[in-house]
């Protein structure tokens, strides 16, 4: 049968892929939504967790923590590893500081099998919308049209297609740097071919956005700079650190 990404019982596999770095109480509010997601057929949560200092640890079978000894050089080889290390078909991003409902996998495994191209971006229930809510004395954004980060792919696309570029030039020549990179990798499956889009409902929309003024919100103190190279050292004995899934209340996505 291949990988282990086949279908199990006529359901097919996901995983999400969650690369984090110092966030823990963000990282274990968006483990606490994966427990409560609705799909019952094969998945997982993949952490991919580059502070050479912290080891996670968090005992269930749908999830998997690679504690890397090292800090990835960008953001970008750090992420094409993540989806390297998912072991099925489907791959969906699941950010660390961002909340999901508990459809979120179920709804976009849903259209993902619907479209006949490997790259599915999900977006909003109409062209332009923007769905606000207060979450947190906050208001934030739901499936913005315009973040192309909302996607589901095939793993075995993302890999032949080299993934996120490392450097990038756009149409009048900028290099592509930051979340840009994820409109490049839409250009680039519109281009092969490979690109479909999907239309959300209003009752789907199962994604909150957790930014103000373009900045990411809730990021917690970096110790360090997380564009510093870390050298690997056999001696240093890692923190182990369990995560314990953080609760959080927020209506619109269904999470009570």
């Amino acid at each position: 049968m291949g990988r282990e990404s086949n279908k199990e019982n006529g359901m097919s596999g996901i995983s999400a892929r969650c690369v984090t770095f110092q966030r823990k109480n963000l990282l274990e509010q968006a483990l606490y939504c994966y427990l409560q997601q609705d799909y019952r057929g094969p998945k997982e949560l993949l952490i991919l967790n580059d502070d050479p200092d912290i080891e996670f640890i968090f005992e269930h079978p749908e999830v998997r923590i690679i504690n890397n000894p090292y800090r990835y050089d960008s953001v970008y080889n750090k992420i094409n590893d993540a989806v390297k290390f998912c072991k099925y078909e489907y791959v969906m991003p699941w950010p660390d500081d961002d909340l999901f409902a508990p459809w979120a996998i179920s709804t976009a495994l849903k259209y993902a099998k619907r479209s006949d191209k490997p790259y599915v971006e999900l977006a909003p229930y109409w062209k332009g919308s923007e769905k606000r809510e207060t979450f947190d004395g906050k208001k934030y954004l739901f499936n913005a049209a315009y973040l192309p980060g909302i996607h589901v792919v095939t793993r075995e696309y993302w890999i032949n297609s080299g993934g996120h570029p490392q450097e990038a030039i756009d149409n009048q020549g900028n290099r592509i740097t930051g979340n840009k990179s994820d409109v490049f990798m839409n250009r680039n499956a519109k281009k092969s071919g490979n690109y479909s889009q999907a239309r959300l409902k209003l009752n789907e929309i199962y994604y909150l956005w957790r930014a103000s003024k373009g900045q990411s919100w809730g990021r917690e103190n970096w110790k360090r700079s997380p564009q510093e190279k870390y050298i690997p050292n056999p001696k240093r004995i890692p923190q182990k650190v369990e995560l314990k899934p953080q609760k959080v209340v927020c209506s619109f996505l269904g999470l009570t």
